[in-house]
């Protein structure tokens, strides 16, 4: 994204001639939610598993192999962990 001497881009400025305006606009979605985020995080995580598996078995490497049995046992528990705990999920 392109930006003027300002640090302005798309018709708002984020640059020192900006500062103190309070524009107050984010660039994230605000539908995303705690729980959202952590099911996506899992959700690349177990991805990253499957990754793991395919190119350890192809590479004969253990050590990938015994990282995504690791990754795949730690999903379960991160995401019990975080309803009981009053984490991400609550």
């Amino acid at each position: 994204m392109e930006h003027d001497e300002g640090g302005n881009h798309a018709g708002h400025g984020h640059g020192k001639a900006q500062a103190g305006h309070g524009h107050g606009h984010g660039h994230g979605d605000p539908t995303a939610t705690p729980a959202s985020a952590f099911a996506i995080g899992i959700g690349l995580n177990l991805t990253f598993v499957v990754v793991e598996v395919v190119y350890g078995l192809l590479a004969h490497s253990m050590a990938l192999v015994a990282d995504a049995g690791h990754r795949a046992r730690a999903s379960p528990m991160m995401r019990a962990s975080s309803g009981s705990s009053g984490g991400a999920g609550s």
